[in-house]
């Protein structure tokens, strides 16, 4: 799966740019059409694009009970592969699992890359639509034998 790398005339420019792309390609397109992706199986999946979006912001503990999300250049050249991994077009093999989650009363798709250490997460919405949640590439090892163990490879 290919980095996307984008490059302004400063680093604000460039933050920018790896932010209009994340909208032309998840969210609305130059014509002003809303994007619509969908799972293999035809599950629609929203894009939203607010502060605390998790497609290109990381978040990083200031005090012991206050966090803030700054832009993170290693998820934001990873956004291609949010659409690769959704549509199950990429090259890799690719792990997904659906589970539930009793505590909100919702369904959650995981997809997980172990040739990347790349995990993606979808929560189920009231209207049945998936809506992104989260995208990274796993820490460490200990990570990525839980992602193994999770998804069931061995």
């Amino acid at each position: 799966m290919k980095k996307l790398k984008l490059k302004g005339n400063s680093q604000n420019k460039t933050i920018d740019l790896y932010i209009q792309y994340y909208i032309n390609n998840y969210i609305i397109d130059e014509n002003k059409n809303e994007i619509v992706i969908k799972t293999v199986d035809g599950i629609r999946v929203k894009f939203y694009n607010k502060p605390d979006i998790h497609a290109y912001t990381k978040s990083r503990k200031i005090s012991y009970r206050k966090s803030e999300r700054y832009f993170d250049f290693d998820r934001a050249l990873r956004l291609p592969w949010i659409k690769e991994t959704i549509t199950e077009s990429c090259k890799e093999e690719i792990f997904k699992k659906d589970t539930f989650d009793p505590k909100k009363s919702t369904d959650i798709r995981s997809y997980f890359i172990p040739k990347e250490k790349y995990f993606l997460l979808l929560k189920k919405n009231k209207k049945g639509d998936y809506v992104f949640k989260s995208h990274y590439v796993l820490k460490n090892h200990k990570e990525y034998l839980k992602k193994v163990n999770f998804f069931g490879i061995l």
